[in-house]
């Protein structure tokens, strides 16, 4: 039984390790963080997560904010550019 368990371990750590060690090579994934709206605040609640999701996650983080009422719609949405990378 210990015999298996070892074996189990080894493999688990060979099958393990490469990607282990390609994570950090990784260039970071791109997050676009859109915000605004009249119900939170995100003055707060942005740099919070932000910071939360870069601890655990190798990622770049753009931050675009709205408006501040519930209607309004961040200018990102506006520009053909962005459609176009979508």
């Amino acid at each position: 039984m210990k015999l298996h368990i070892g074996i189990l371990f080894t493999l688990s750590v060979l099958i393990v390790s490469p990607f282990a060690i390609g994570a950090e090579d990784a260039k970071p994934l791109k997050v676009l963080f859109v915000m605004g709206g009249g119900y939170h605040d995100y003055a707060k609640q942005a740099p919070y997560l932000t910071e939360k999701l870069s601890e655990r996650v190798n990622v770049q983080i753009d931050i675009v904010s709205g408006g501040k009422d519930s209607h309004s719609v961040p200018e990102i949405f506006s520009d053909p550019k962005f459609w176009r990378r979508v």
